[in-house]
């Protein structure tokens, strides 16, 4: 439903001030005991209110989606990390792990609909959608995405969000 919304162009967010750094954690909390079946560490670096304009829901949503992939390609007792800051324009979040990274001829197109790993490589399941529901979530708050390989291994996303007050 969230990816024909945005299709029609009907995902009209309903903006309000959220403490952002309450909402991550509470998507962290629930998403602990996926984690620990697969001996997976989840951490939050985050300062203390980083405060944004958006839907609570969707953002839960956009948050879930990543958490969940993350944990779904972090092989076992590895490490997810959440990051939440403030900057001059932008809310940055960020969210890292440990697992494969993102291979070379899925970069370009990892938050198209249906992209998924590697299924004879992998062990996850999903239907694909997960990403692209992020990258709609995102555009629909005038934000952006991306998603990288980190130099150590792993991948990581960030989402940016224009920081209240900057007319975004």
């Amino acid at each position: 439903m969230t990816l024909a919304r945005s299709d029609a162009g009907v995902m009209k967010p309903r903006m309000v001030l959220v403490e952002l750094t309450e909402t991550v954690a509470e998507c962290i909390a629930r998403a602990a005991s996926q984690a620990e079946a697969k001996n997976i560490e989840l951490s939050l670096s985050a300062a203390s209110p980083v405060e944004g304009l958006c839907d609570p829901g969707l953002l839960d949503r956009l948050v879930w989606n990543l958490l969940d992939n993350a944990i779904k390609f972090t092989t076992e007792g590895g490490r997810v990390e959440v990051s939440l800051r403030s900057e001059e324009e932008d809310i940055v979040l960020e969210v890292s792990d440990t697992g494969p990274g993102i291979r070379e001829d899925m970069r370009a197109r990892i938050f198209e609909r249906f992209q998924r790993a590697d299924v004879s490589r992998s062990s996850t399941d999903g239907t694909g959608l997960g990403l692209a529901i992020v990258e709609a979530i995102v555009e629909a708050h005038g934000g952006r995405v991306t998603a990288e390989n980190r130099s150590t291994g792993g991948a990581r996303f960030r989402v940016w969000f224009p920081a209240p007050g900057t007319g975004a």
